[in-house]
């Protein structure tokens, strides 16, 4: 669904007070990190044995600028050492993940306001890579990318049927060397209250909900997301990598007053804390499922 977003700015606009908002950030690689009060979270190594295999793991994540970032990078100069080392699993699919999520709650719209429009957005760069085997028949291993946007309103007093929870998620995946392909396009349900697309390392998700269902019992889930997979090659001198750089942004699009920025780190109400941090475990839940 298209609305012209001039119209939307002309008709919406936040008291002065911003809403109560929880967050949850992550960054893993080679390790894990995790916060919901750091401003940025980041997790890192790289391991090796002397036959010069090697993995080069590394994520961040920043809640304060929603940054979003990392690799995983699989060298194999040696697959008869790789395959006989116990102690590190060259040969297996490695993971990397760069994750922001942020619970809203206690929206409240000026009079005369028509709709609450939202949107999230994730970009990044990516330079993943993928060598070829010299012999046809050859284990290349793979790399894999994805860009991950999602919103998820919780109408709490819906005064129309099936708007109970209004959702929209944006997905673009890629499988070196092969281009981004959108997953979940147009992604919104009920179909007609939002729109979703993903293409070339990047993902987007609006809603659209009518003022007549918005009040301050309503809360709201932004998420994005950057990971990818990798296994190296079954031969020597294989190399892959997924490795993205960018980053997510959230707007709340309206009139005089309304935040146009991020509001991650945003101070938490004691209770907004509590409810915010298990809807977020949800929607993260909801997001892996999806994507096996």
């Amino acid at each position: 669904m298209k609305r012209s977003l001039g119209a939307a700015a002309a008709v919406l606009a936040l008291f002065a007070a911003l809403p109560a908002a929880a967050y949850s950030i992550l960054a893993q690689s080679v390790g894990f990190q995790d916060s919901t009060t750091l401003s940025q979270v980041e997790s890192g190594n790289v391991v090796g044995d002397e036959f010069g295999n090697q993995i080069d793991g590394h994520a961040l994540t920043g809640g304060d600028t929603g940054a979003l970032g990392g690799h995983m990078k699989v060298r194999i100069d040696d697959y008869f050492a790789a395959q006989n080392n116990l102690s590190i699993t060259f040969l297996l699919e490695k993971q990397w993940k760069s994750s922001i999520a942020e619970y809203i709650e206690n929206f409240q719209l000026d009079p005369g306001a028509t709709e609450l429009v939202v949107r999230v957005q994730v970009s990044a760069e990516d330079t993943s890579d993928l060598v070829p085997a010299p012999v046809e028949g050859f284990d290349n291993g793979f790399a894999r990318s994805h860009v991950v946007a999602q919103l998820r309103y919780y109408n709490l007093n819906a005064h129309t049927a099936g708007l109970g929870q209004i959702d929209a998620a944006g997905r673009a995946d890629r499988n070196v060397p092969l281009d981004w392909e959108e997953v979940w396009g147009g992604d919104s349900s009920p179909p007609g209250y939002g729109s979703a697309s993903g293409g070339a390392g990047s993902a987007t998700a609006e809603l659209h909900i009518p003022a007549s269902e918005v009040d301050g019992d309503d809360s709201l889930l932004v998420s994005g997301q950057l990971y990818g997979e990798v296994r190296g090659g079954h031969w020597n001198g294989a190399f892959a990598a997924s490795e993205m750089q960018g980053g997510m942004s959230f707007e709340i699009l309206g009139g005089n007053g309304a935040p146009q920025n991020p509001i991650f780190l945003s101070a938490p109400e004691p209770g907004a804390a509590l409810v915010g941090a298990t809807a977020i475990a949800a929607l993260i839940g909801t997001a892996r499922h999806r994507s096996r």
